[in-house]
């Protein structure tokens, strides 16, 4: 489906009477409303191109691209807006319209109807015999903006989940800094390098997507570049007080912290020395304390969501009814991932798991793996490794997996047809990424950036049904 046309029968401030919108389709409709009801009629648009945007050889066919143009203050990102906030619920942080928006299936056959206000009878006239009424909620715009519009509202949160305008994305990629902990000489990392961090995978993980590895149009047009190398910087979640963890998660998320802690202690015992006393094996120092950087800084994500909420705090149980003897002789890693296992949350007689079992083992031995790789103390600090972007592309798609099960650790016990209502925004992970260089111009970033994003989003959401509007 596609939009073709827009009735805006009021605005707050943008028309001072009713104004239809046609949107370059193969119809042109026209909207005329009397006493008791809405005609609509439509006819052909002799300047349309059957076609016009079809690539040919692709598998998919982009059927309508439209453009809304006008002067600075015309009204532009306003109509676009009438459209976003027609399929939201906080429509309050929009101007008052009231709008009907006409969409068409591929033939143009049938119409489905949506609207923000209730409306007289719509009348179909001429060769328009069918229209629906359409359900809001499997449409959803997504908006995006590669300027920076200084559109904060400061009266509501969360007014668009699928909005990646720039304003958006510096406002997300930036809403945890304060949370983050420093880098190895106690500075915090500046906004520039946060949003370098979260540029830089997104464009990588969509780079290497099945998408564009099928669509070798991408790389042919935008002679995207390959990098041989990339930096993974690590990075933990300031520690809180436990108020909302589960009673019986606490001791053993404690005696984890404090395995690390001892055994982080012992580093100098890793040391080896040549007849110099010259340490020889500095890279294998870096790789000891790294490895229990990484479990603390995974368990900081994981402590930080579960402190969002007290709703599993009595529910939080483990399989093993004897973990605290358990644990006792385990070292951090051992503890770590016996807590990962065994750690469920009972909800009326049924347990499920808390987290992903499968992808945090995954994910830490890919980790592993690749800090194991290193064989020179410039590619390896405490926080950091310089690895190949095959492993660090590995890294990334299981850490993207990790953050979201984590994101969703309240949805587990509640009914999958539950769920679409409660609206669960996604965690900060531990892991950051940056190229070892930067091959792009600034067309390319652009570019790249958009289609990063999207890929991103839908990644984040599933699939649905979206007009793209972009400002």
């Amino acid at each position: 489906m596609k939009i073709v046309a827009i009735y805006i029968k009021e605005h707050q401030y943008l028309f001072d009477k009713p104004q239809t919108i046609n949107l370059g389709g193969k119809y042109l409709y026209e909207f005329k409303e009397s006493a008791n009801k809405i005609t609509v009629t439509r006819k052909e648009n002799e300047l349309f191109i059957e076609d016009f945007f079809v690539a040919h050889g692709m598998p998919n066919k982009l059927t309508l691209v439209s453009a809304i143009v006008g002067q600075n203050g015309a009204g532009k990102t306003s109509v676009m807006n009438c459209i976003r906030a027609c399929f939201l619920e906080k429509t309050g942080a929009f101007a008052r319209d009231k709008i009907i928006i006409l969409f068409e299936k591929e033939n143009g056959s049938i119409l489905s109807v949506y609207s923000n206000y209730e409306h007289k009878e719509l009348v179909l006239k001429g060769k328009l015999s069918k229209a629906i009424l359409g359900d809001k909620s499997l449409i959803q715009t997504i908006y995006y903006s590669p300027h920076y519009d200084y559109t904060y509202n400061s009266n509501f949160d969360n007014i668009d989940n699928h909005d990646i305008s720039f304003d958006k994305i510096v406002e997300n990629d930036l809403e945890d800094l304060r949370n983050k902990d420093t880098n190895n000489n106690g500075i915090p990392f500046s906004a520039s390098q946060e949003l370098m961090f979260k540029n830089s995978a997104r464009q990588i993980l969509f780079f290497n997507s099945a998408i564009v590895q099928k669509n070798k149009e991408f790389k042919e047009m935008f002679k995207l570049p390959d990098y041989e190398e990339s930096i993974l910087i690590w990075r933990s979640h300031q520690k809180e007080d436990a108020w909302n963890t589960p009673y019986n998660f606490r001791p053993i998320i404690e005696d984890i912290n404090k395995k690390i802690e001892a055994e982080i202690k012992e580093w100098t015992k890793v040391r080896k020395f040549d007849k110099k006393l010259n340490v020889i094996n500095q890279h294998e120092v870096h790789q000891y304390i790294s490895k229990r950087y990484i479990i603390r800084d995974m368990l900081s994500v994981m402590f930080r969501k579960m402190e969002e909420s007290n709703t599993n705090l009595q529910e939080g149980e483990f399989i093993d009814s004897n973990y605290l003897e358990t644990i006792k002789e385990l070292d951090a890693y051992e503890t770590f991932n016996f807590f990962i296992k065994n750690a469920v949350i009972q909800h009326k007689n049924e347990a499920v798991t808390a987290f992903d079992f499968e992808v945090i083992e995954q994910l830490l031995l890919s980790i592993y793996s690749a800090i194991d790789s290193i064989k020179h103390e410039r590619k390896i600090e405490n926080n950091l490794i310089y690895t190949t972007s095959e492993n660090a592309l590995k890294i990334l798609e299981l850490h993207r997996k990790f953050v979201i099960d984590v994101s969703y650790y309240y949805l587990k016990s509640i009914k999958p047809e539950h769920r679409k209502h409660r609206d669960e925004k996604m965690m900060d992970g531990f892991i950051n990424y940056m190229p070892t260089e930067n091959k792009l111009s600034s067309g390319q970033n652009a570019l790249l950036n958009l289609f990063s994003r999207v890929y991103d989003l839908i990644n984040r959401n599933g699939h649905f049904l979206t007009p793209n509007l972009i400002d």
